[in-house]
């Protein structure tokens, strides 16, 4: 069962449309009233409902209501072989690492990976000619299936409550310049927030 529902708002007033589309979100949250609702036989009914049943508007915007619920995660005591797999195979550049309990404990990078293969003082040189011939991939084939996720993913990461004001959100992630932030029930994460995606939701609807 589906409904689709037209939302027509100022283009210059973006919250007002995530405002409503959050209030919709949470009328049709259970798939039963999805089909009441497409069952109503008359347009007035159908207007009485959007007029009596989806309540008032959210005083403002929530993280909860910008976050994508579809991510992918890994496990503290996972090898960094599973996260290489996970870089090539859905292209993503890191990746949240939860603990036994479920809870976010991490966060593994690209770069972090990279930097297994490289040792410390070769970031600092200025001439590269004596080690043209050194090879970093080997080095990390070797220790992929050695080293746990544990030991090289860094806790450096930008986490939210759910009912964090999106404003917030954007704020956090200009000043931490980072591109995405998890969003956290407790410690329990639920969501994640893109740079791409904000603007997307605020911008382009």
């Amino acid at each position: 069962m589906h409904l689709v529902i037209l939302v027509l708002t100022n283009i210059a007033t973006p919250g007002e449309y995530l405002e409503v589309l959050s209030s919709v979100a949470r009328a049709f949250s259970e798939q039963e009233v999805i089909a009441k609702v497409a069952q109503l036989p008359t347009p007035e009914q159908v207007w009485e409902f959007f007029d009596k049943g989806t309540g008032s508007l959210p005083p403002f915007i929530t993280a909860a209501d910008m976050m994508a619920t579809d991510f992918l995660t890994l496990q503290h005591n996972d090898k960094i072989a599973k996260a290489i797999d996970y870089f090539n195979r859905y292209k993503v550049t890191e990746v949240p690492i939860l603990d036994d309990d479920g809870d976010l404990v991490g966060v593994v990078a690209e770069q972090d990976v990279l930097k297994l293969g490289l040792p410390e003082h070769i970031l600092w040189l200025e001439d590269m000619r004596p080690l043209l011939r050194f090879e970093p991939f080997g080095e990390i084939l070797k220790k992929e299936q050695q080293i746990y996720l544990a030991e090289i993913m860094t806790d450096r990461f930008v986490s939210v409550q759910e009912k964090t004001p999106a404003i917030q959100v954007a704020r956090e992630l200009v000043r931490r310049d980072v591109k995405q932030v998890f969003v956290v029930r407790g410690k329990k994460l639920v969501g994640i927030i893109t740079l791409s995606n904000l603007l997307g939701r605020i911008l382009r609807g």
